[in-house]
């Protein structure tokens, strides 16, 4: 009997410390959420003065909510690349990942997972306009952290880098042609062929 008695002592007295626990816990929630409403003005503020400077670059610099897995931020260059709506991601991430190239897209979306909160992910690869039109895209991430190491945020910058893979691509092939240029030569100098 006296067993039993202490048994619900230990419940009752764990079950007290729950509600301490449980209680504290919800006043933590209430000040955040109070905190929160105070930064809302200051967010305003911030973005209202920065949103100038994003309309003129022409990189597209976004913000993923982890928690909510949801972009909470894309600059407006998102638009003039992919060619698709910013309110539209804002209702629906999958469309970032819709206008990825198909041969991409696996590869892409499988480093995003794995590797933006990491904060390695580097990718470069192509987007499809609804236009049709292929542009070639470089991207990075990185993740923002609370206090205790938690990621709360990933931000990413992505740069069309169209322009920059055709340069190349015609440099390689001009030098691919003058290499050739230089075999075809020696092979007539040799007189291989005559």
């Amino acid at each position: 009997m006296r067993r039993g008695l202490l048994a619900k002592e230990k419940t009752k007295n764990e079950l007290s410390k729950e509600l301490v626990k449980a209680n504290q816990h919800l006043v933590g929630l209430e000040k955040a959420e109070v905190k929160s409403r105070q930064l809302v003005p200051e967010v305003r503020r911030i973005k209202e003065r920065l949103e100038p400077l994003f309309e003129c670059v022409p990189e597209v610099f976004w913000l993923h909510d982890t928690e909510a897995d949801q972009m909470v931020y894309v600059s407006p260059a998102y638009e003039k690349i992919w060619g698709r709506s910013v309110p539209d991601l804002y209702q629906n991430f999958s469309d970032w990942f819709d206008g990825i190239h198909d041969d991409d897209r696996q590869r892409v979306c499988r480093a995003f997972i794995s590797k933006a909160a990491e904060g390695y992910y580097n990718e470069t690869y192509r987007v499809v306009r609804p236009d049709g039109e292929v542009r070639w895209i470089h991207d990075c991430a990185y993740p923002v952290r609370d206090g205790t190491g938690e990621v709360l945020r990933i931000v990413g910058i992505a740069q069309d880098v169209t322009q920059l893979n055709q340069t190349q691509l015609r440099r390689l092939k001009a030098e691919n042609s003058a290499v050739v240029t230089k075999i075809l030569k020696g092979i007539a100098d040799l007189g291989l062929f005559v």
